[in-house]
């Protein structure tokens, strides 16, 4: 028999649950959803880029080549925009969870 058996208790964790599978289907939608905002979003921007001083169309990416000569404007002001959608949207998912599931203090918090 070991020396120090008496010392070795097994602590059972609780299990933590899952999220439920509704919050997986609203990520998915968000994931959707979010980029095809952004494109309508960059539309209307560069339609309106004359009324709006802060837009800039910088000359260098206007391909007059192509059928649509925006395009490279169109998905940088797309990826820009749903940067800032998915990071509004995580900062305000951090701030409520923080806020409404504060996580339990164990013996070793201050």
């Amino acid at each position: 028999m070991p020396k120090h058996t008496i010392f070795s208790r097994r602590v059972v964790k609780p299990s933590i649950p899952d999220p439920h599978p509704l919050w997986r289907g609203i990520g998915c939608l968000f994931m959707a959803i979010i980029p095809v905002l952004s494109l309508i979003a960059a539309n209307i921007l560069i339609k309106d880029a004359e009324s709006i001083s802060w837009i800039v169309i910088p000359q260098e990416m206007i391909l007059p080549t192509y059928s649509d000569p925006l395009i490279l404007i169109r998905v940088l002001y797309t990826a820009i925009i749903s940067l800032i959608l998915f990071f509004i949207i995580s900062l305000t998912t951090f701030i409520l969870n923080s806020i409404l599931n504060p996580k339990k203090k164990g013996p070793y918090d201050v």
